[in-house]
């Protein structure tokens, strides 16, 4: 198998996928071309109401518009010729049975796809313990996935469970590395579990913003683009997920009623309509005023803008800073350089990525090249 002819494949499971996503706008489902995404997005909807047909079709379609593109194949394909010093055709065959295994989280759709795509591409076989918040996309996505590429077929092992004694020797006697993504505590605690198998952990992170100095002296036109723009990449999946922008360094003239009546224009309807979302909001709010902070916050209507200097704020809160010097923001980026995923000063790609942008910057590739066994 050359190269050129698994990028193929991949392109045309892409092509499949997009062609799913275009008829479930039209709702096009005819007898002798069933669409399936119909029926899925809306079982995944039922599991977690955090995901909206909106927010799993944004997801989708980045999948195969960026991270799917052929020029992200094309490099991730060279990075993990490079990593093993061999090529795709030899890889399949050398870890054909080899397991790794993937926790994944839930905290936007499909988040787990990269890191099981990427495995698949250097030749392993998958466990998947699936997170109870996304059951139904991943195990889509794989189906559809190793109808367009043969070498995939038949790759992956899922489970929905927590690790019960069943699962849990799978992990410590089969696996030769174990792949995580989550909260810093459940970091912790599967570092533990499993301290005699390489692991690549990641914990939690955030993203944070910088709206140019220059920005209050714009023309309105393109400070309302900006700051659409802006909004995608701050509630895009309600704000959760690390490339997500949760904190934002504002200039001292920024007209903050202006970004509230963008948003609410962009996002408002939804999200006040989305109640898990809605009531964190109205609660994180009802306790800042029990607090006696109302100075300290700014109400957006359906999300709190709070002027603070912490880090990770709760659903339906952003922080902020106005700052004069860029000093202020070095300093910020060093304070807190372990935990940032992204700092972002173009905005409206953030959750567009591509296979090969890691998350913490950790390369799933190298990972895997050098704990195989």
């Amino acid at each position: 198998m050359k190269s050129e002819n698994f990028i193929y494949d991949i392109r045309v499971f892409s092509k499949v996928l997009d062609s799913f996503i275009g008829r479930y706008y039209s709702k096009e489902n005819k007898p002798f071309a069933p669409n399936p995404l119909l029926s899925t997005i809306d079982q995944v909807s039922a599991e977690n109401r955090l995901f909206t047909p909106y927010m799993q079709l944004y997801a989708l379609s980045s999948l195969t518009s960026s991270l799917l593109s052929v020029s992200s194949i094309k490099h991730l394909v060279t990075q993990i010729e490079d990593a093993y010093s061999t090529s795709i055709d030899e890889l399949f065959k050398t870890n054909s049975n080899k397991k790794v295994a993937i926790i994944m989280a839930g905290n936007i759709p499909a988040v787990g796809f990269a890191d099981l795509f990427v495995t698949l591409c250097c030749g392993y076989r998958v466990y998947v313990k699936l997170s109870s918040k996304d059951s139904i996309l991943i195990p889509f996505l794989y189906k559809l996935l190793e109808s367009s590429v043969a070498q995939f077929k038949d790759k992956v092992t899922f489970f929905k469970d927590d690790f019960s004694e069943e699962i849990n020797p799978i992990f410590y006697k089969e696996v030769s590395s174990l792949i995580f993504s989550g909260s810093d505590t459940t970091k912790k605690i599967i570092e533990k579990k499993f301290e005699n198998i390489p692991i690549l952990a990641r914990g939690s992170r955030f993203s944070y913003g910088v709206v140019n100095k220059d920005f209050p002296k714009l023309p309105k036109k393109e400070r309302l683009e900006i700051l659409e723009s802006l909004t995608l990449d701050t509630f895009l999946y309600y704000g959760l997920g690390c490339r997500s922008i949760s904190y934002l360094f504002l200039p001292q003239e920024f007209d903050i009623d202006e970004f509230i009546e963008v948003a609410n224009n962009k996002f408002g309807k939804t999200f006040k309509d989305t109640q898990p979302y809605f009531n964190s909001y109205l609660r994180s709010k009802a306790l800042s005023l029990i607090c006696g902070e109302k100075s300290k916050f700014i109400d957006g209507e359906f999300f709190l803008l709070k002027k603070t200097e912490e880090i990770f704020p709760p659903l339906g809160t952003i922080y902020y800073s106005l700052y004069s010097s860029n000093d202020e923001i070095n300093e910020f980026n060093r304070l807190h350089k372990e935990q940032i995923q992204k700092k972002y000063t173009n905005f409206g790609k953030g959750q567009m990525p591509t296979i090969t942008d890691w998350q913490d910057g950790i390369s799933t590739v190298t990972f895997l090249a050098k704990n195989r066994k």
